[in-house]
């Protein structure tokens, strides 16, 4: 197949186009990265490797199970299923087996969505006031793009893929199978009618520097947003007192002034029987807080916590809060491989500051992980200064990202460091001998 050259007049190469990603680029021709070879497989530019694809999980049967079975929670057949399901706004799949010869040994996971900076930078952009506030609109306004995201955008950390034997590979080999299998994913999707802008590589652990180092090699641009806060439960914690009592007595004084303000509130389990009928509530205080977030991506599907809690019980807890029996507030959370995610939280706003309504949360949640004895609690990114005030600490993913234009790829970094809203926040030392 032939694709217009840069310069090509039946494309449009100004500067707007490259920068807003509108510019509809000519991939890599697909005979150089995608040879189909027999058994639905597709032979990589890496040696002894091939692939195999889907945009449905059911369509790999057992085989994705089996080689999920060590990676983490989140790359297997539960989660991925129940997104599949009720998938965020406009959000698609791919699915991808790794073979060396004949052999499988490794999975990969990737979103396609469609990201517009002004819809997903609404509220920073909207507080931003003078030139600088008057450009960032401006661009933004531009800035509208398909990014295929090998990753999870519901989810904070390195849930992207994972080989049998990741020890064994050398990160280069990784870096060269991953852009090798994005690229023809983006190519498949091309063919469906979707042209992938912008190339992610979400949350790879900051300790694999190697792999870093490699991807960035292959004109992939590393960013480190907002740090992921992790709150690591001390084994010696046997009660939610024990953890109040290892607090400086200035956040202890805090906690108790916070427990205070719940009086009236009443915190309830939510099964799944209780929380299909009362979703559209659950939904609507999603929103009111998503709606409020500094970078917001994409839309929850309104039937999404309903059908985590039909598919998931064993792993999925999400907690109401009620005031005069009126839903006011909620939080979830996934219980998996000795780890407590912090899932989406809601709450209305008005009564945030009356009652302490998020930092109980983040109380609740605590309490929770010490008496499920799980030795992590992931509080996700954003509001880090109260997190922090509770116990988390920061811990970095770096992202690597790869627009698909050479020219518009160049200008990424920049526009992204532009565009991105000032985390200004103060850490935090809630616990004694604590530096």
């Amino acid at each position: 197949m032939k694709y217009p050259a840069q310069g090509d007049p039946a494309e449009s190469t100004s500067l707007a186009n490259c920068l807003g990603f509108r510019y509809q680029h000519p991939l890599l021709d697909p005979e150089n990265w995608c040879k189909s070879i027999p058994d639905d497989r597709i032979d990589l530019p890496v040696g002894g490797w091939s692939l195999r694809m889907a945009h449905t999980l059911g369509a790999f049967s057992t085989l994705w199970d089996e080689l999920a079975a060590e990676a983490p929670f989140f790359l297997q057949r539960p989660f991925l299923q129940v997104i599949e399901q009720a998938p965020p706004h406009q959000m698609r799949f791919v699915y991808l087996v790794f073979f060396q010869y004949n052999c499988p040994c490794g999975i990969a996971y990737g979103q396609l969505l469609n990201l517009d900076m002004q819809e997903s930078l609404q509220t920073p952009l909207a507080a931003e006031k003078g030139w600088m506030g008057y450009l960032k609109r401006q661009l933004a306004g531009l800035t509208r793009f398909q990014m295929l995201v090998c990753g999870n955008m519901l989810q904070t950390g390195a849930q992207g893929f994972h080989f049998a034997d990741d020890a064994a590979l050398p990160p280069r080999l990784v870096a060269q199978l991953l852009e090798a299998a994005l690229q023809c994913a983006a190519e498949k999707f091309r063919t469906l009618g979707q042209r992938v802008n912008i190339l992610m590589v979400k949350d790879v652990h900051s300790a694999h520097r190697a792999l870093l180092y490699e991807l960035q090699l292959k004109s992939f641009s590393l960013f480190s947003f907002q740090p992921s806060m992790i709150f690591h439960i001390n084994p010696s914690w046997q009660t939610f007192d024990d953890y109040l009592e290892a607090m400086s007595s200035k956040y202890r004084v805090r906690a108790r002034r916070a427990f205070k303000k719940k009086n009236g509130l009443e915190r309830r389990a939510i099964d799944a029987a209780a929380l299909c009928p009362e979703s559209s509530s659950v939904y609507e205080l999603y929103r009111e807080i998503a709606a409020h977030a500094d970078f917001n991506a994409f839309a929850l599907h309104p039937g999404y916590f309903c059908a985590l809690a039909r598919n998931m019980s064993a792993q999925f807890q999400i907690w109401g809060y009620y005031l005069q029996d009126q839903l006011i507030g909620f939080y979830s959370s996934i219980q998996a491989q000795g780890v407590q995610e912090a899932h989406f939280v809601g709450f209305k706003n008005a009564f945030n500051a009356s009652h302490h309504l998020y930092l109980n949360m983040l109380y609740d949640m605590v309490s929770d992980a010490i008496h499920a004895r799980v030795h992590t609690l992931h509080l996700a990114r954003t509001a880090m200064e109260i997190k922090s005030s509770i116990g988390a600490t920061p811990e970095y993913y770096p992202c690597l990202i790869k627009h698909l234009h050479p020219v518009a790829n160049w200008l990424m970094p920049y526009c992204i460091r532009f565009m991105e809203p000032e985390a200004n926040w103060t850490p935090r030392h809630p616990f004694r001998h604590q530096g």
